[in-house]
């Protein structure tokens, strides 16, 4: 069903959904899940914070195009949220599910507007929405679910309003290059 490629113009895909790349790649997933509980709580927080460094590191690579940085990055924000749930979990903070999700909005703000990226956009909309959508649930519970859905319709829709409708403030920064 899979076979080894061994021609480099073979593309992307097809190298990446290889069986032997996956097993590779899953032993080391294997050996830190069976092992996560016996790891010192300092060395579960600094093996994420090392993964977030290294990921943030490779963006300053010179050779990589704009695409993969922005890959990268992208993987950097999702890294962000793995290190606040650990942090959760270490130290078994108490805090609400929203001051999580609020915290890692605005930790991966500033890397959504530099890269200009639609998937980290997409993942920063996601991540808005349901803080809102916790906070809704768990502080404001007073809130009725129209008045919840109506402000998740309107923050989504100034989104869209903001990148189709009023591309002349700073065009070439603001705008993701997928919309």
């Amino acid at each position: 069903m899979f076979t080894i490629i061994k021609n480099p113009g073979k593309s992307f895909c097809s190298c990446f959904c290889n069986t032997e790349h996956w097993l590779y790649g899953s032993r080391y997933h294997f050996l830190f899940a069976y092992n996560w509980a016996d790891l010192h709580k300092f060395a579960k927080i600094g093996l994420v914070e090392a993964l977030i460094l290294i990921t943030t590191g490779l963006v300053f690579l010179p050779k990589l195009n704009t695409d993969t940085r922005s890959i990268i990055l992208t993987g950097a924000a999702a890294l962000v949220g793995v290190l606040f749930a650990v942090f959760g979990q270490v130290y078994q903070t108490g805090a609400n599910a929203y001051d999580f999700f609020l915290a890692w909005v605005i930790f991966i703000s500033l890397w959504v507007w530099v890269s200009n990226f639609a998937a980290l956009w997409l993942l920063y909309l996601l991540l808005v929405n349901t803080t809102i959508v916790l906070y809704a649930e768990q502080v404001a519970q007073n809130w009725q679910g129209i008045f919840v859905l109506t402000l998740l319709f309107v923050v989504d829709a100034m989104c869209c309003w903001f990148f189709y409708c009023y591309p002349d403030i700073k065009r070439d920064c603001m705008r993701p290059a997928g919309f």
